[in-house]
């Protein structure tokens, strides 16, 4: 066991600060979440998750994204929601309860694309993920059935429906139709 001297004096100006490029923006890499953290906020809760590049090379670098699923701001809570949908498409994650959220979504490889959200007020760049696809094709989003759009009838499909009602005895209007 190491001692602990309360005297000992740490000087910061005697350490030399590596700086660390960000990951260029739309560089793909292959990621992986390490922790899945509910935290409270504000106006919610979100998932706080922690990913690291896993190989390349920008191996060893982390990434950290909040993604709102309960929030005061239903838009807040909407790009959360589709963020993490995302996440979970890319990982083959179905539904889990909040608790669960690390057994779900952690140490399962995806590709991700890289972003760079800017900094505000006295914080720096930082790396962002974009993008989600799943390592190996799997986990794609259920495919979603198309509804048919209703089509508007032309004039002339609606005059002649028009017509083959009159002539059939009917029509919209009531005094259109017979007298019964």
């Amino acid at each position: 066991m190491s001692t602990y001297d309360d005297d000992e004096v740490f000087d910061p100006s005697t350490v030399e600060i590596e700086e660390i490029p960000l990951i260029p923006a739309r560089t793909e890499v292959t990621l992986q979440a390490t922790q899945a953290v509910v935290k409270e906020t504000k106006n919610g809760e979100m998932y706080a998750i922690t990913f690291e590049v896993i190989d390349g090379q920008y191996e060893g670098r982390m990434l950290w994204e909040n993604y709102n699923f309960r929030n005061a701001s239903e838009k807040a809570q909407q790009i959360g929601r589709e963020s993490l949908a995302k996440l979970c498409f890319a990982v083959g994650a179905g539904a889990f309860r909040k608790s669960e959220a690390e057994q779900a979504i952690c140490f399962k490889p995806f590709v991700g694309t890289i972003g760079i959200r800017k900094g505000e007020g006295n914080y720096a760049d930082q790396n962002s993920i974009r993008a989600y696809k799943p390592l190996d094709g799997a986990g794609q989003p259920p495919a979603r059935p198309q509804t048919a759009k209703p089509q508007r009838a032309t004039q002339a499909q609606t005059a002649a429906a028009t017509q083959q009602q009159a002539a059939a005895g009917g029509g919209s209007r009531p005094w259109q139709r017979p007298a019964r």
